[in-house]
């Protein structure tokens, strides 16, 4: 039987979330009353979400709960959910109703990411949808429509990492996106087109994860990228270039098929 790459990655995603919950099981007491007992409250269809295969959720700042299914998002207010699919005879529905990735930038827009619809910005008011595709002809439009990573960096930049164009960072004020992406006799480039995470440290620096092609760091000045990658050889080098999570600044969690702990890349991972 061939594996996909799609399901390895949605295994290894997997497999980190339970590392987390198991993580904060086993470090409860910290947090919890001696004796005290954690209890899970199991969410599924039968409490009305539109799809068991949740990949993604954020709490926005009005305290709504929202679910990204392969089939729909979901807002949850605790007690039931609204669900929002695509319409196929109405341009203000949501593109797609495989979700990837959500956010909610410093103004409160929410911003979806799907699985071959596109980047959606969704209108709390009009519970209406924006679309972002990929154009052919035109360069200033999204790279590719399978978006996986969402970021907002503190100059209030969109960051959107997609499954094979690559990095684009989009510009509010024109609705265009400027193309980050690789160039294989260029190596500050990007190391690859498959960006899963975008992370801004403390320093102002742009970290982005990469499947199968490690860890980048974008210098906005020059706008170059310096990759760091496993190296066989060396033990002080990233431990897999499977890199779909990053987190925190000093030291900064790099999450993948392992983990890694870098306080400076110079000190412990190593380009």
């Amino acid at each position: 039987m061939q594996i996909k790459t799609s399901d390895v990655e949605d295994i290894a995603r997997m497999a980190i979330f339970f590392l987390w919950i198991l993580g904060f099981v086993f470090t409860a007491p910290v947090y919890a009353r001696p004796g005290e007992n954690i209890h899970f409250e199991r969410i599924s269809r039968e409490q009305g979400l539109s799809q068991v295969s949740v990949l993604c959720i954020i709490q926005d700042r009005q305290g709504f709960m929202w679910f990204g299914t392969q089939d729909g998002l979901n807002k949850y207010d605790g007690y039931q959910f609204v669900i929002y699919r695509h319409d196929p005879g109405n341009i203000n529905s949501l593109s797609g109703n495989y979700i990837r990735s959500i956010h909610e930038d410093t103004v409160g827009n929410l911003w979806i990411g799907t699985q071959g619809g596109g980047l959606n910005k969704f209108d709390r008011k009009t519970e209406t949808f924006t679309r972002y595709q990929n154009q052919a002809d035109n360069p200033k439009s999204l790279s590719e429509n399978q978006v996986w990573s969402i970021y907002e960096d503190t100059d209030g930049n969109l960051w959107i990492g997609t499954r094979g164009g690559g990095l684009n960072k989009f510009d509010r004020k024109t609705e265009t996106f400027t193309r980050y992406q690789n160039q294989a006799d260029n190596p500050k480039s990007l190391s690859d087109n498959r960006v899963r995470s975008i992370y801004e440290d403390a320093e102002g620096n742009l970290w982005i994860g990469i499947l199968g092609g490690g860890l980048n760091k974008f210098d906005r000045k020059t706008e170059t990228f310096t990759r760091y990658q496993n190296q066989a050889d060396n033990p002080k080098s990233l431990s897999h270039n499977n890199v779909l999570s990053i987190y925190g600044s000093s030291p900064c969690r790099v999450g993948g098929f392992g983990l890694d702990l870098r306080q400076h890349a110079r000190e412990n991972l190593q380009a």
